[in-house]
């Protein structure tokens, strides 16, 4: 079960945007991504919340983003969790149009693959029962490969996926959670990396390359960030 964490919060707006990193190397990314993550929030109305120590006990640094997700939502209508190495570089547009659907749950697909093939370097989560028991599954979840992606695997397993990272050998859905997991374009969750990118990105995500590499590119998209917001 996930841990249940009093934040003492009194909420400015019904949404809030958290971001965690923990450790130097995340901790350096952190600090480029927030002061976006920040304007985005006043920009938009939207709380936003930072964090440079784990939550939990656990040497696995990412369950942080579900056990955040779940205690957050006792104060939010809605939590948007992004990555330590993702940053917004066009505040502009606002994340909550993309929202109207049924879903509970929303990701950007890998390169487009439909049915939903999720990344979860941003998430964002209504308040539903459904939400609760969806990231109490992600939770559970135990990988076999200590190297292997473990928030982002317990989402593919859920949506009946059998893969090595990106590949996938099987798919067994839709399940039960299908319907209540939806897509966002590519433009929240933008991957240069992988080669899946938006014409216009809202958000960079610079993943899966090392991080020297990584903070070299968001201070890149940094000077974005700063261009389009002077811009709007």
């Amino acid at each position: 079960m996930i841990p249940s964490h009093d934040f003492l919060l009194q909420p400015k707006s019904d949404m809030v945007i958290c971001c965690l990193g923990v450790g130097e190397n995340h901790e350096k990314a952190l600090q480029i991504m927030k002061p976006t993550v920040e304007y985005y929030g006043k920009l938009h109305n939207i709380d936003t919340l930072f964090f440079t120590e784990s939550f939990l006990t656990t040497k696995l640094a990412k369950k942080n983003k579900i056990f955040l997700l779940a205690n957050l939502l006792k104060y939010y209508k809605t939590v948007m969790w992004m990555d330590s190495d993702t940053i917004i570089v066009n505040p502009k547009e606002d994340i909550r149009k993309e929202l109207q659907s049924d879903h509970v749950v929303y990701m950007t697909s890998y390169f487009g693959r439909k049915p939903l093939f999720p990344n979860s370097g941003v998430i964002v989560a209504k308040r539903d029962p459904m939400t609760f028991e969806i990231l109490e599954k992600v939770w559970n979840f135990k990988r076999k490969n200590k190297r292997g992606w473990w928030d982002q695997q317990g989402f593919l397993k859920l949506l009946g996926f059998k893969n090595r990272l990106v590949k996938i050998l099987t798919y067994n859905g839709p399940t039960k959670y299908t319907p209540y997991i939806g897509s966002l374009d590519v433009k929240w969750n933008s991957r240069p990396n992988r080669k899946d990118v938006s014409e216009n990105p809202v958000i960079m995500h610079h993943c899966g390359i090392k991080f020297w590499k990584r903070i070299e590119r968001m201070e890149k998209s940094y000077q974005l960030f700063l261009k389009n917001s002077k811009d709007n």
